[in-house]
């Protein structure tokens, strides 16, 4: 599998490497535009989050979180109690934090190869920052869209890993978890929380340097597939797809000018998704695709997350496949929400079912929660010595 990836690789880049010198202004411009898009968009929604991701990961948090998630792991996602500690990461900090710590348990002996598989298939989302902060307000200059979108996200998200532990019921054992009474865990888990005496600069720093680190990869690999996509475009590889991807937009009734943007974002979310609010589409069509674009996630963040994935021997193309039903189920829901709750941009296009307007309401409370979480973080790094002499 691995020398089959590695062919195409090779016999991509002897493609790509004669469009660069053959189109160096297409080249150059497509950088400049992908760090644009980067400094402008990406940077400024990620980075802050993305320390408080890495504040909670080096404080030792995530064993605490996956232990309040085991009772609801087992039941609905048969799975062990350690992987619901890479649920509650790689839901919140978002890709490709979830393969790394699906492939760190496997190496650990924490999952087995099965077990992570199936995690893996559905724990590398798009973070909450990125869905609310990036294409809710920096993209469409609403809050409230960029939840709807999370809600479909998420929930497709959910909804696979429910379904693809009934499907592997007859192939996976449920290991059985030590009788242990559930206050002795947390207290266990507490105590060794408390006992980790890294001085609070070092955590601080190295949570910015990490997450600055993981910036500027995501900015490495926006550029590349941005430079990729304008020199394709330019050489006329992608028309006759475009023109494919026109009429398949037409026969479901979606704009045709959407087209470019989506086999963009099927390549990279985040350019993707600017290329479709760009346009003069209706806006349900243009939360319904960059809702498909987000759940496919783009060759970008695929190859990413392959890259950690590869190293547990976790087969890539079952992780493709869920993408794709995650694409299909985060439409449907989408679709569900535009018309059962109103949106303010939304209402010339269509008659909600529902007279109340939830949306409106919720990106302050989301915002409000993280800046409780961020000083609930960093009271924990200051007073983490007292609270141990207080055991």
């Amino acid at each position: 599998m691995q020398k089959r990836i590695l062919f195409f690789f090779v016999l991509f880049i002897f493609f790509l490497a004669p469009l660069m010198v053959y189109y160096p202004q297409e080249s150059l411009a497509g950088a400049k535009d992908g760090l644009h898009l980067w400094l402008t968009v990406a940077l400024p929604a990620l980075f802050p989050f993305m320390v408080v991701a890495e504040l909670i990961i080096r404080l030792g948090l995530p064993p605490l979180l996956g232990l309040l998630f085991e009772p609801m792991m087992r039941p609905l996602f048969r799975l062990p109690g350690p992987a619901g500690v890479v649920v509650a990461v790689g839901f919140t900090t978002g890709f490709p934090i979830g393969a790394i710590m699906t492939t760190r348990f496997i190496q650990e002996g924490l999952l087995t190869r099965q077990e992570g598989e199936r995690l893996a298939l559905f724990t590398n989302n798009a973070s909450p920052l990125f869905l609310l902060g990036v294409v809710g307000t920096a993209l469409f200059g609403h809050p409230e869209i960029g939840l709807l979108i999370a809600c479909s996200h998420y929930g497709a998200n959910l909804i696979l890993g429910i379904l693809f532990a009934f499907l592997d019921r007859k192939r996976t054992v449920l290991t059985v978890p030590a009788k242990v009474p559930f206050s002795s865990r947390m207290k266990a888990e507490w105590k060794r929380f408390l006992l980790n005496d890294s001085p609070p600069g070092e955590i601080i720093g190295q949570s910015i340097v990490k997450a600055m680190n993981n910036a500027i990869a995501i900015g490495g690999y926006l550029i590349f597939f941005t430079v990729v996509f304008r020199l394709f475009l330019a050489s006329g590889v992608l028309n006759p797809l475009i023109l494919f991807m026109e009429k398949f937009l037409m026969w479901f009734r979606f704009e045709p000018a959407l087209a470019q943007g989506l086999l963009a974002g099927l390549m990279e979310m985040t350019l993707g998704s600017q290329q479709i609010v760009a346009t003069s589409a209706p806006l349900i069509d243009k939360v319904l695709l960059i809702s498909f674009i987000l759940a496919w996630s783009g060759l970008s963040i695929q190859a990413q997350v392959a890259t950690f994935l590869l190293q547990s021997g976790v087969p890539v193309h079952r992780y493709i496949t869920a993408r794709l039903m995650q694409g299909f189920l985060a439409l449907a829901i989408s679709y569900l929400l535009f018309h059962l709750w109103p949106l303010p941009l939304a209402t010339v296009e269509v008659n909600p079912s529902l007279s109340s307007n939830l949306w409106s309401f919720w990106p302050g409370i989301i915002g409000l929660f993280y800046t409780f979480l961020g000083f609930f973080l960093l009271f924990l790094v200051f007073a983490r010595k007292r609270l141990l002499k207080s055991l």
